[in-house]
């Protein structure tokens, strides 16, 4: 394995970048979303539905993918990885049809899920010596982070000087589709050839994953804990994206400047969210408890979303309040995982547990979408939107309790080996 120098951090910055750009594409409507729906002539539904698609599709490229990355080499995996989306992303700026539209999305989730998603974290994990790993993790973040800020209002600033959203939003594409060709090629010749990445990883199983350890996994009630605060706190991770429409449409705001609100809500609170999290969660000695009190924070949130009159005067209330909750959903977003630290998941179980909870965990973005936006479309004004932020309620309640019987079983001053042992007798 690599000693953390020069050349590993060039692979993180290019890895982190990488990774930036790439999944901006399937989630540009987080930024862009009245752009979108604009340019691609689709509905609220139909935008929902595509991201429904990518969400079902991914879901089962997960696990699968993790399998992958230990079977080929990452610099093959990675860097074919972007050029595809590079060229889907090229394919999408034609503004295809509405089927069209579905066989990219679907194609999308394969190439930046099934070869992509293991092998970007398999990369950090490959650069990484000793106690490093969780280091170089949070720098990733924190570069992702930035560079998708940064980008985005590049992207926002082309949109708002084109003539209209079909001709800015296809220059916008073409931007994304050269830089992600571009760092596929880039990727290629950086990414080395690891002497250990395949035949370290493989030694134990002959690359073949053991159904022992799978039903060893299954027994861990941590395991099925994390699948429900994953789950939970992904769903409402989704759900806080669409404040984007409802500054726009209840509100009254220009798209250009939500578009900037949201930015900083995707991806400048990035930078701090999860570093700060988990920051407080080491200090506090719990993960799963920082997400309860995060959980919390979310109701609160969603009350003042309800109660707050929807009026001009209260923007910069409700656009604080929307900060606070990207902040807070954000930070839990990014170290839900670390609760298999409280739960004391053994090393040697980690990546089959972690494809197991990705596997459902990430489900909401099968059903979320296609949900909110048949509300959007089906409710007008304000009514859809209170529908939205009474899901918002139940993943954060759901968040709450599932983080809250994590921090009770395996907190600081409980033995969680008893219930472990239980749980496998």
């Amino acid at each position: 394995m690599l000693v953390f120098n020069k050349q590993s951090f060039i692979i993180l910055m290019v890895v982190s970048i990488s990774a930036s750009i790439i999944y901006q594409v399937p989630y540009l409507k987080y930024v862009f979303y009245d752009q979108m729906v604009a340019a691609l002539n689709v509905t609220n539904t139909e935008l929902g539905k595509l991201s429904g698609i990518y969400g079902m599709i991914a879901m089962f490229c997960y696990p699968i993918g993790g399998i992958l990355s230990d079977k080929f080499r990452i610099k093959n995996l990675f860097s074919m990885s972007m050029v595809v989306m590079g060229l889907l992303t090229l394919w999408m700026s034609t503004l295809p049809s509405y089927n069209t539209l579905k066989v990219i999305y679907a194609l999308m989730a394969i190439f930046s899920i099934l070869t992509f998603w293991a092998s970007r974290q398999k990369a950090i994990r490959l650069i990484s010596h000793g106690n490093s790993y969780p280091k170089n993790q949070g720098l990733s973040s924190g570069i992702l982070g930035c560079t998708s800020m940064l980008f985005s209002f590049f992207i926002t600033y082309v949109i708002s000087q084109s003539l209209d959203y079909k001709s800015g939003f296809q220059v916008a594409l073409y931007y994304y589709g050269a830089a992600l060709i571009v760092l596929g090629a880039l990727s290629y010749i950086v990414i080395p050839r690891f002497d250990d990445e395949i035949s370290a990883e493989t030694k134990s199983s002959n690359g073949k994953l053991s159904l022992s350890v799978v039903k060893e996994v299954l027994r861990l009630p941590i395991v099925w804990l994390t699948t429900v605060s994953v789950f939970s706190v992904y769903g409402l991770y989704i759900t806080v994206s669409y404040t984007t429409p409802y500054l726009t449409n209840i509100y009254g705001i220009s798209e250009s400047t939500v578009s900037i609100i949201s930015s900083i809500r995707t991806y400048g609170l990035m930078l701090i969210s999860a570093p700060l999290l988990g920051y407080l969660a080491m200090k506090i000695g719990s993960t799963a408890r920082m997400i309860v009190y995060s959980s919390i924070i979310a109701l609160v949130c969603v009350a003042c979303f309800v109660l707050l009159p929807k009026d001009a005067g209260f923007i910069l209330p409700v656009t604080i309040i929307t900060l606070i909750a990207a902040l807070f959903v954000g930070g839990s977003y990014g170290v839900y995982f670390a609760q298999f630290a409280d739960g004391k998941v053994p090393v040697y179980m980690f990546g089959t547990a972690t494809g197991i909870v990705s596997f459902v965990g990430f489900m909401p973005d099968v059903f979320v979408h296609p949900l909110i936006g048949s509300w959007l479309d089906s409710y007008q004004g304000i009514e859809g939107y209170n529908y939205l932020f009474g899901l918002m309620a139940v993943f954060a309640t759901m968040s709450l309790l599932a983080s809250f019987s994590i921090n009770y079983i395996y907190g600081p001053k409980k033995e969680p080996k008893q219930v472990v042992s239980e749980a496998g007798a």
